[in-house]
């Protein structure tokens, strides 16, 4: 496991945010299963191979593990997960819990300056609950960030981009063009 532990500790607008609206974790545990339960279908939709020597990005984990766990079992293949998260603890608890799995690359950072990825590194982009804890400017870079490190062929799943699709579908399966016409109409 490579562990990537900045220099400049992440500005922490997630966790501002999130204690400014009165969120508590224990309410990410209790959602946590209903958002893995609806994206699995979305995961499972890809081919197998899909990621296979490719690397995905998995933004503000926490502590639910089995997110990582799913695309290890799903696509078997993959070459990288970097996963992107701000609060320390789970940083800690991340590490400890894939401390012998060599595909697991932990970001100290906040997802709205992700530049340790180059643009178009990433080929499956995943986060739910992200959006939410933020406010609409940083929720916008963070957008921006996923748009760039995503590849064209990419595909993005979320829970959190319903609320900014005019008419959401029950999907949480995106396109990379989907996504970017969502936030910058003129692409």
């Amino acid at each position: 496991m490579k562990i990537n532990l900045l220099s400049i500790p992440p500005k922490n607008f997630g966790r501002k945010a999130c204690y400014a609206h009165g969120c508590r974790k224990f309410a990410f545990s209790a959602t946590s299963d209903y958002i893995l339960e609806r994206c699995r279908p979305a995961l499972k939709k890809l081919p197998e191979n899909f990621l296979t020597q490719k690397e995905a990005l998995i933004i503000g984990m926490g502590n639910n593990f089995e997110e990582a766990e799913l695309i290890l079992e799903l696509f078997p293949g993959v070459k990288k997960i970097h996963i992107v998260e701000w609060d320390q603890k789970n940083v800690e608890n991340i590490v400890k819990y894939f401390k012998e799995n060599q595909k697991i690359v932990v970001h100290y950072a906040d997802a709205e300056e992700m530049f340790f990825l180059s643009n178009g590194q990433i080929t499956l982009a995943y986060f739910n609950g992200v959006l939410d804890l933020h406010d609409e400017c940083c929720a916008k870079q963070i957008i921006e960030e996923v748009i760039r490190v995503v590849e064209k062929e990419g595909k993005i799943v979320s829970s959190d981009l319903s609320s900014y699709v005019a008419h959401p579908k029950r999907e949480t399966l995106y396109s990379w063009e989907e996504v970017a016409r969502i936030f910058n109409p003129l692409s």
